[in-house]
């Protein structure tokens, strides 16, 4: 494969620039997202504390990637829109096509290619494959006949992981496919209607993190075969931006 830009490490670098200015991008915006998703574990005595990274995770990746607070830009629009005057050009190419193209969904993992890097990934919810460049994913070795949630987007040609969120379900692809993490359900149309509107993310969220949602009874974190290393990422990946008071 012919080289290509890694367009995490731009988003990395747009990141860091709001997390120097997370005053200006948080507000209430923490407090309305813990309220909306209400996750379970704030009810527990003795909190996970990698429960609590990963729902920060999920707050952040929501609030640069979706979250429309800047005039009706999120911060991620915002920063290519006006951007800091040591952003290079190719920087800004790379961020133009992740607005532009980035998505998060549930995939199916067909294939894995270690040493290249690259998956091919099946969209859950619409069918269509993707050949993916992510070599975390590639690297763990128990994530294969399951899920993947994740937001990816193609950046100067090639389809790639742009997001912080990651997280492995071990039910096949068939199990979940019509109702499962992200879908509107049932009792979402009877007592949640405001749901079907937030988008996938937010729904995706709400299942597996809410007091409410269907599939948080089922959620586990556990360290995967990268160990402690892992975790010690995931914490870094956090940027500093602190998370809503959960």
């Amino acid at each position: 494969m012919d080289a290509f830009r890694i367009a995490k490490d731009d988003v990395d670098q747009m990141a860091a620039y709001w997390m120097a200015r997370k005053d200006e991008l948080m507000g209430m915006t923490g407090d309305f997202f813990a309220s909306l998703i209400d996750p379970a574990f704030a009810y527990e005595e003795e909190p996970d504390d990698l429960m609590s990274v990963q729902f920060n995770i999920c707050y952040t990746e929501w609030l640069l990637f979706e979250c429309k607070l800047l005039g009706g830009y999120t911060p991620l629009m915002a920063y290519v829109d006006r951007p800091p005057s040591y952003v290079d050009t190719d920087a800004l190419d790379s961020l133009r096509e992740v607005v532009r193209t980035q998505f998060f969904s549930r995939f199916a993992i067909l294939e894995k290619r270690k040493r290249a890097g690259m998956a091919t990934l099946r969209d859950v919810m619409d069918g269509r494959c993707y050949e993916v460049f992510d070599p975390h994913l590639c690297s763990i070795d128990s994530w294969k006949d399951g899920t993947i949630a994740l937001r990816i987007a193609r950046v100067d040609g090639v389809w790639q992981t742009v997001g912080q969120v990651c997280m492995y379900d071990r039910a096949p692809e068939a199990a979940t496919r019509r109702d499962g993490p992200g879908c509107v359900h049932e009792e979402d149309r009877d007592t949640r209607p405001y749901l079907s509107e937030m988008g996938f993310f937010i729904r995706f969220v709400y299942d597996v993190f809410s007091i409410d949602g269907r599939y948080h009874h089922t959620m586990r974190l556990r360290q995967t075969d990268a160990g402690a290393a892992l975790r010690r990422e995931i914490e870094a990946r956090r940027h500093g931006l602190d998370g809503p008071a959960g």
